[in-house]
């Protein structure tokens, strides 16, 4: 394993139960389409799926200096493209990570442990509890602009026993534009 400082997003995808196997499978298909987009487009990476969750990793087995606003413009995207079709829910954190691949001979696996992705997890679901798009945990105690992206301090911070500021990121409407446009320059060019 490699050693490396990252980020990483969770994100949870939430599904009305009434939909059929045909329905939901299309969705999640469509869903997991467009994360592999604007992971690839930010320079992440797609480390797995399992369940409703998806796992995304920048700064991890491909170099990615900007991890931290490269994350966010993956949430930008996301928002635009999927946040009126599905309810969505994303974790982010950053810190030290191990990466790389684990396993045995016969089947391999990308992995990221680390603190990093505990923390991404718990606001993941402290963000669907909350029913808030998008939570960044941070330990510091002001944020540098970004972007797009408005933080406000979440109102649980205090109570998730992480040790970190928790900020909700809000997405401005102007930089969805932005950001739209330029995800369907780069896909009808087949950039990504």
């Amino acid at each position: 394993l490699s050693s490396s400082s990252a980020s990483v997003g969770l994100l949870d995808m939430r599904l009305p139960d009434e939909w059929g196997a045909a329905e939901t499978s299309l969705v999640v298909n469509d869903t997991l389409a467009k994360v592999m987009m604007c992971t690839e487009r930010s320079h992440g990476v797609l480390i797995s799926v399992q369940g409703s969750r998806v796992a995304v990793g920048w700064n991890t087995s491909r170099p990615c200096p900007t991890h931290i606003e490269n994350s966010f413009s993956f949430v930008v995207n996301m928002h635009r493209l999927l946040s009126h079709w599905v309810q969505l829910h994303i974790g982010l954190s950053n810190s030290e990570v191990k990466h790389g691949t684990v396993g045995v001979k016969k089947q391999k696996f990308v992995t990221v442990l680390g603190r990093c992705v505990d923390v991404a997890g718990s606001l993941c679901s402290l963000g669907v509890k909350d029913d808030v798009f998008c939570l960044y945990g941070s330990v510091a105690e002001e944020l540098c602009a970004m972007d797009g992206v408005r933080f406000e301090l979440h109102a649980e911070a205090a109570v998730t026993g992480l040790g970190l500021n928790v900020y909700e990121a809000h997405v401005e409407a102007a930089s969805l534009r932005q950001n739209f446009q330029a995800i369907r320059e780069s896909y009808a060019h087949g950039l990504a």
